[in-house]
C-alpha cells in the first residue's frame, strides 16, 4: 500500500521491512513522525506500530544490525538487498518478488532468516535477554485458539501460522 505522497507503507494486515547493506529499513509508524525531524508532514503516518514491529525492530538491533525508521518509496523496495513483513498472525515472512520482480537473487536472505528465527525463540520461551515491551507470549498452540471472532477467519489464520513454522518456508517464501 501507498500513502498519498507516494511513499510505500506496508500492507493492509502487516509491517514492511526492507534490508540495504545491513540496515534494516521500516517505514516511519503512526506517533513516530515527530522524532524524525517533521519528514511526515501534515499528515499522520498511515502505518499502525504493531507488537511484532516493535518485538521485530529490537531483536534486529540486538542482533547488531542498524534499524532505521524513514519513508521509502518503491525504489527503495524493488532496489533491497532483501525484503520481509510482519504480523502477529504469520510472524515473519520473508518476501522474494515485488511487482513481478525478484528482491536481490530472488532467494531467502539471511537477515529475515535469522529474525524469524529469533521471534520463534521468543515465542517459544527461549528468551535471550529481556523481551520486548508487550512481548511476552510464550504458548504455542497445538489445536487452533480458543475463537473469540469470525470462527472460519481464526481457523484460517492458525493454520497459516503452523505452515508458517515448517521448514517448508525456505523453499517456498511468499511471492507477491
Amino acid at each position: 500500500l501507498f500513502t498519498v505522497t507516494n511513499h510505500v507503507c506496508g500492507g493492509s494486515v502487516s509491517n514492511l521491512f526492507v534490508v540495504k547493506d545491513d540496515t534494516v529499513l521500516t517505514p516511519i509508524a503512526r506517533g513516530e513522525e515527530s522524532a524524525i525531524g517533521g519528514s511526515g508532514g501534515v499528515m499522520p503516518s498511515p502505518v499502525l506500530p504493531g507488537v511484532t514491529r516493535a518485538a521485530v525492530l529490537e531483536q534486529a538491533a540486538s542482533m547488531g544490525l542498524t534499524v532505521r525508521k524513514q519513508w521509502l518509496t518503491i525504489d527503495d523496495v524493488l532496489d533491497a538487498d532483501e525484503v520481509f513483513c510482519t504480523n502477529a498472525s504469520f510472524g515473519v515472512l520473508p518476501m522474494t518478488r515485488v511487482e513481478g520482480k525478484a528482491i536481490a537473487d530472488g532467494l531467502v536472505g539471511p537477515v529475515p532468516t535469522r529474525v524469524r528465527t529469533r521471534m520463534l525463540e521468543i515465542e517459544a520461551g527461549k528468551p535471550r535477554g529481556s523481551l520486548p515491551s508487550g512481548v511476552g507470549r510464550t504458548r504455542t498452540f497445538s489445536r487452533p485458539p480458543p475463537v473469540v471472532l469470525g470462527s472460519s477467519i481464526a481457523r484460517m489464520a492458525w493454520r497459516m501460522r503452523r505452515r508458517m513454522m515448517t521448514p517448508a518456508l525456505k523453499s517456498n517464501p511468499l511471492m507477491i
